[in-house]
């Protein structure tokens, strides 16, 4: 059932991002230019990423800086409001990257016809989230070359949409396919 929720999660995060670039336009630039600056909804989406990421920490990290994970999660964010800019892009990069990574494991783990699709969409919305993460001002940039470019709009619409559209296919299937 757990994949289900994965599934769901990941199908509303494509579906807002589907409709972020469908209604780019340019005189709706100067209010969406400093979206992926917001820290505190950038620190509110960031927390549940943080305590998703701690147990996944432990395999790839040394026994002495395991005790200390629960101690960093809860100063991060307060650092991060502090200190970082782009936070919600950061966060939505990461977020796209945790999506994409389950998108993939839960699709072969779930043994979901057609998963190599799954596969494909995760690893695109992985590689984004990863471009992104690296300069995070590119949320930014997308933006305005989707607003300027409408072909662009138009084909990370068309991505957001088929990703979305994969992912509900997946919270269906693990409900009726246990």
């Amino acid at each position: 059932m757990i994949a289900f929720f994965w599934f769901l999660a990941t199908a509303l995060f494509c579906g807002a991002l589907c409709w972020w670039f469908f209604t780019a336009a340019p005189e709706k630039l100067p209010q969406r230019d400093g979206v992926g600056r917001i820290r505190w909804v950038g620190i509110a989406f960031g927390i549940p990423a943080l305590i998703w990421c701690i147990p996944h920490a432990g395999a790839v990290s040394p026994d002495f800086l395991i005790p200390f994970f629960w101690p960093i999660a809860i100063v991060a964010p307060i650092a991060a409001y502090y200190v970082l800019d782009f936070c919600l892009a950061r966060v939505a990069a990461g977020w796209a990257i945790i999506f994409a990574y389950q998108m993939v494991h839960l699709s072969f783990d779930e043994i979901i016809p057609g998963h190599v699709l799954f596969a494909f969409a995760g690893w695109m919305l992985g590689i984004g989230g990863i471009w992104v993460s690296g300069i995070p001002r590119h949320f930014r940039d997308a933006e305005r070359l989707a607003a300027r470019d409408r072909r662009f709009g138009i084909a990370m619409t068309i991505f957001f949409a088929i990703t979305s559209l994969l992912a509900l296919y997946g919270a269906v299937w693990s409900c009726f396919h246990v």
